[in-house]
């Protein structure tokens, strides 16, 4: 299976590296983040290489912004205006998860939201990004685990490929 579709949503696009490389193959990509800085720096590529394909986007998935309006219709919520035939989640689990107390299921039913498939790397508890969001915490993820994970997804999507990054990481490719 290739990652396609017509509409691509990279979360935590960060300065938007990914979205511009998939900008090549798919018409319209949502390069989404919460962190300002980050958005304004794909927005300058954008303004600089003329790529309106992609559309840099603030929004904080942990707190979504809700439909608006008269009966709540004028304006749609946040995952609906993102929806997209296909996603990537690289490196964002681990700061949803532990950082934002999400559980996986719940990371599992958003991505099932957003999209039919897509990319998602997995960060190893071990990994020292999630040692560093768990410093000065107590480690209430016992469920944070590659079993649960991997559970969790297939209650929406099958695993098509997986490709190890690291010993902490890898990428995993799900579709339904």
């Amino acid at each position: 299976m290739k990652l396609g579709g017509k509409k691509l949503l990279d979360i935590g696009c960060n300065t938007g590296t990914y979205s511009f490389l998939a900008a090549e193959w798919i018409d319209h990509v949502i390069a989404l983040d919460g962190d300002p800085a980050c958005i304004d720096a794909v927005y300058r590529k954008i303004r600089d290489t003329d790529n309106l394909s992609v559309v840099p986007l603030v929004a904080d998935l942990l707190n979504p912004t809700p439909p608006l309006g008269w009966a709540l219709t004028e304006r749609k919520d946040l995952f609906e205006r993102v929806k997209s035939d296909t996603f990537l989640a690289l490196a964002v689990i681990h700061h949803l998860c532990i950082g934002g107390n999400v559980p996986i299921s719940y990371f599992a039913d958003v991505l099932a939201r957003l999209g039919k498939g897509g990319v998602v790397e997995w960060v190893e508890k071990s990994d020292p990004m999630v040692q560093r969001l768990l410093r000065n915490r107590m480690d209430i993820f016992d469920s944070y685990c590659w079993e649960t994970f991997m559970a969790e997804m297939s209650r929406h999507f099958d695993l098509r490929g997986q490709c190890p990054l690291s010993d902490t990481r890898r990428l995993c490719l799900f579709a339904r």
